[in-house]
């Protein structure tokens, strides 16, 4: 057997064995040797050859269609020169030799030349993908799901090194790194027994360049101008990437970029939906007066604009050093720093629920007026996050046997340089809100009139209330040791086994303060007001072609110098001991593997079975935040759990062009770190009472999955794919909201603190600002989470891609990549035991969409090509439990062009276009829980559950969050050597 890198072997016994994946130094996309002959033909025998049987294949493979393997030679001699030569139709063609020659179901996507992926942004390159969705942050991809399994619950590793974050639960945000340090990005969605645990829908592998698989030393270098239609900045993305083979024992590879990006965003939101008294309603149906009535609303309003400037700067770099014939070593070492620095400004305005126009369908107000409290809210915030991730691997044979290790290590640290913001005291002021549209239709933001000379809140009637500095410090750190031995067999249909461990320890460590000051407590008494310090609204084209039922703006106050002014010397923020804590993660896990052919290796495989130990220790507080006391205690929680995780994976060449494959497998992910958080927390801070619970005894997910997939590969470039998945959840995490008091969650821990000695009950006649403490801490909606059973995903996923070099003339330099997944789903959200699991029936996963379509159509010739890339995701549920209500995303679509002109052999004019189609972001909401009463009359009153709403009728025109960014647009120049 043989291990190749780049064009030097290491000789093994018999046949050639596959490296794990984990600890990625042998490009598995290709799934073969990467030999001289490494794109050799796609046939029969090609996979025969991917099955380890070398030496029996080799050859065969020499004399086998030897005119398609001289001419797959030219655009896939090896992985770099695939990079290098043949742009968009290389990456098109890998993928689909990668997919072929897989041991596994998967798909992938390859970057067009040495530092250029098809997407500059990673998580949109992976929405190109077959069962990929995105979700955006700023306009930008940011994290994805797969399957529809929510990104919390997928792995990503980057060159077989476990990722780390900065947030609070455990999905990776992409836009953190640059898509263009990578070579190549794949998703496993049927796993083996040697692959990592932790995906319950698809592990993503991230990998760079190998410095040995290059030919000759390469340069690239590149430089745009990045422009964003909103927010009007000229912003530069800077790129160098350096690859060199010395002496086919030791090479080096490395890459380096900056990236600044300006952003606006235009949004509304209107939040904290949940059933209020019009105090006068008419209907909307009949026109019949209806009085008092009960109805689904929010509690407020608000319209504002955001400006964000992100610089994202890092790199990575690549040793590889064969030391011998018979061994090999490989150090990654990678680096980013995200800079978000970002300003927003919103207007607000509560409680507009009198004079109301009421839809008698939906159970809403439609149009409603009031002398209504309004207000503005900035912040100005700064978050740097760090991430680091190193990796160091050693391969050896001894004997007939190939021994891996692998030392890991990753950190992310995510620190608040600023978060400060002011709020200013309400001001009453007749308003009047209006959905209604045109032609019985409604709008997607509702008309807001203030009913002044100014158009809204009066500036001179806002009164500076209360400074704002809060902090948040999260560090996320994770070291890992592997080992793998593999060994070829003689025995019956077995070919192979390989066993081995894995061992990692994670501590996910969070740091809140917070910092609250009341001007009235610094000040000598003289008040001040918006007015007094305000700035001009600073658009003059606010929502402008999107939506024209908005104001045009506002004042906004001039944060800067009221800080100087007021606050010069700034004020040291206190820690919050309820929202600090440390979680540490321990696993251990040992697996053995077995590969088989049957049937003259027309069926090829592996079985095994991994055994996972995780153990988890919470380390924090529990407590009550009041407005001017933080009561806290320590709370420390242990937990641990095993998971046995069999799997299978099978692929049946049917004849040289079509494969079956099959699998199945159980599969875990661990619950997420905000999921696992230790203690209670109760926010009685404002007049919103809440209060959240983590649960450090949770088990992890798991779930039996089901794959079927057929492949059939036609002509030199024709692909097409049919395949179907199922999974069955049998231990899921949901969200609980439970109504607890003081009393129940903490006992007598306290004492009575602020609240006096009724702590259960408000008695007549109580001190009035006691009792407001008493009743915040009353009956408050705790949201937590617990395990429950019985979710399950399914879906189809169709694939077809091809070059149209059979069509005549310029149509034969066209060329198709087009996938389209369909899901279907269902998960808990309650219990028979809370009793609103009827609500709730039918209820989706999060963040699944049933239809997801993209399409890449391109062109090439010449060194030129042009690519329209369009992608749908239909809506999903975004939060199945909001109070007594359930968030929605509506559909999305957006359109994409790209392109380049060979200027000269080495360098090309580069541009592009994103969203072109103008594309907004649109979240509505849904009643879940249904509510019933009687009025004083005794007239009984009820307005029911709306269900799911991807398969009710239930009304979708409750816009509970529209943002709007606009167009995006780049133009450059590429070189390489």
């Amino acid at each position: 057997m043989s291990i190749v890198t780049g064009h030097k072997s290491i000789a093994f016994a018999k046949n050639k064995i596959s490296v794990a994946i984990s600890i990625a130094l042998l490009p598995f996309m290709f799934g073969t040797s990467m030999a001289a002959n490494a794109a050799e033909p796609v046939a029969h025998k090609e996979v025969t050859e991917a099955s380890k049987e070398t030496k029996k294949v080799e050859a065969e493979k020499v004399e086998a269609e030897k005119v398609e393997a001289e001419k797959a030679q030219s655009t896939l001699e090896d992985e770099t020169e695939v990079i290098v030569v043949t742009g968009f139709r290389s990456s098109a063609s890998q993928q689909r030799f990668n997919k072929r020659n897989s041991d596994n179901i998967s798909d992938s996507i390859f970057a067009e030349d040495m530092g250029k992926m098809p997407d500059e942004n990673i998580a949109e390159a992976m929405q190109r993908i077959t069962g990929v969705g995105i979700d955006r942050v700023d306009g930008e991809g940011s994290t994805v799901t797969i399957r529809g399994i929510d990104p919390s619950l997928n792995v990503i590793t980057l060159n077989g090194q476990v990722m780390t974050n900065g947030g609070d639960d455990n999905a990776i945000d992409l836009s953190t790194m640059s898509a263009d340090m990578l070579k190549s990005i794949e998703v496993i969605k049927s796993p083996s027994a040697d692959h990592d645990e932790g995906s319950l829908g698809g592990s993503i592998l991230l990998k760079t360049s190998r410095p040995l698989q290059a030919k000759k030393r390469k340069i690239s270098a590149s430089v745009q101008l990045q422009s964003d239609e909103l927010a009007d900045e000229q912003d530069v993305l800077a790129k160098l990437g350096f690859i060199d083979n010395f002496d086919n024992t030791f090479g080096v590879a490395f890459s380096l970029f900056y990236d600044e990006k300006s952003t606006r965003q235009d949004y509304f939101n209107s939040t904290q939906w949940n059933v209020f008294d019009l105090t006068s309603a008419q209907s909307a149906q009949t026109g019949k007066d209806l009085g008092s009535i009960k109805s689904y609303e929010p509690k407020q309003f608000d319209l504002g604009i955001k400006f964000k400037e992100r610089v994202r700067v890092g790199g990575g770099v690549t040793f590889e050093y064969l030391p011998d014939d018979v061994s090999s070593l490989v150090l990654d070492m990678s680096f980013t720093r995200k800079t978000d620095d970002s300003i927003s400004h919103q207007t607000r305005v509560q409680g507009v629920r009198t004079d109301a126009i009421y839809d008698e369908v939906s159970g809403s107000a439609v149009v409603a007026s009031a002398n209504a409290n309004g207000n503005e809210l900035s912040r100005q915030k700064e978050v740097e996050t760090d991430t680091t991730t190193i990796s160091l691997a050693y391969d050896r044979e001894f004997g007939d046997w190939l021994f891996t290790t692998k030392l890991g290590y990753s950190l992310t640290e995510a620190t608040d340089v600023l978060n400060r913001r002011i709020t200013w005291k309400p001001a009453k002021t007749d308003v009047t809100t209006d959905w209604l549209g045109e032609n019985g239709g409604f709008h997607d933001i509702p008309t807001i009139q203030w009913h002044t000379e100014s158009g809204w809140f009066d500036p001179a009637q806002l009164e500076l209330n209360s400074f704002f500095d809060d902090d948040r410090d999260v560090k996320d750190e994770l070291v890992s040791i592997s080992f793998d031995l593999e060994h070829d067999l003689d025995f019956g249909p077995l070919t192979a086994i390989k066993f081995g461990a894995k061992y990692f320890e994670r501590s996910k460590d969070t740091a809140d303060t917070q910092g609250k000051i009341k001007y009235s407590d610094i000040s000598d008494g003289e008040k001040v007001y918006l007015a007094d310090h305000s700035l001009d609204f600073p658009v003059d084209d606010y929502f402008d072609g999107i939506v024209d039922n908005v104001i045009p703006g506002f004042d906004v106050p001039n944060m800067d110098e009221i800080y100087d002014t007021y606050l010069p010397e700034g004020h040291e923020p206190i820690v919050d001991p309820n929202n600090t804590h440390l979680i540490d993660t321990e696993a251990a896990a040992a697996y053995v593997k077995l590969n088989y052919a049957w049937f003259d290796d027309r069926l090829l495989g592996d079985f095994g079975v991994r055994a996972v130990n995780t153990k988890i220790s919470a380390e924090g507080h529990g407590g009550i935040n009041y407005p001017d006391e933080i009561l806290s205690a320590p709370i420390y929680e242990e937990n641990d759990y095993t998971n046995i995780l069999p799997s299978f994976n099978g692929r049946f060449i049917i004849n040289e062009e079509m494969v079956l494959r099959f699998s199945a497998a159980q599969v875990m992910a661990r619950p997420t770190f905000t999921e696992v958080r230790p203690g209670f927390v109760f926010q009685a801070t404002s007049n919103v009472l809440r209060g959240n619970r983590g649960n450090p005894k949770l088990d992890a997910y798991e779930a039996n999955q089901f794959d079927i997939s057929w492949e059939w590969y036609y002509g030199e470039t024709g692909m097409v794919s049919v395949a179907a998945f199922y999974k069955d959840i049998t231990s899921f995490i949901y969200k609980t909201t439970t109504e607890l008091s003081q009393k129940e969650v903490f006992g007598d821990q306290f004492g009575p603190g602020p609240c006096p000695e009724y702590l259960d009950t408000i008695p007549e006649g109580a001190d009035p600002d006691a009792a407001e403490l008493c009743r915040r801490v009353t009956d408050v909606p705790v949201r937590g989470s617990s395990n429950g059973s019985n979710g399950t995903v399914e879906g189809i996923e169709l694939s077809y891609q091809q070059d149209f070099t059979f069509l005549p003339g310029f149509l034969s330099d066209f060329g198709i990549v087009t996938n389209y997944t369909y899901t279907d789903s269902e998960a808990p959200y309650s219990t028979e035991e809370e009793g609103s699991d009827v609500y709730f029936d039918g209820f989706p996963f999060l963040n699944t969409s049933k239809d997801t379509f993209n399409s890449t159509l391109y062109w090439e010739k010449n060194g030129h090509s042009l690519r329209l890339a369009y992608n749908y995701r239909s809506p999903r549920l975004t939060n199945a439990v909001q109070l007594e209500s359930s968030q929605w995303t509506d559909s999305r679509e957006s359109l994409d062009f790209s392109g380049n002109i060979a200027l000269t052999k080495q360098i090309k004019l580069t541009f592009a276009a994103t969203n072109l189609t103008n594309e907004s972001n649109r979240m509505f909401v849904t009643r879940t829980i249904g509510k019933q009463g009687e009025y004083s009359d005794g007239t009984a009153w009820n307005l029911p559950g709306e269900g799911n709403a991807l398969t009710s009728d239930a009304p979708d025109w409750r816009t509970a969050s529209y943002q709007h960014n606009g167009r995006t647009y780049r133009i450059g120049i590429s070189a390489k050597f």
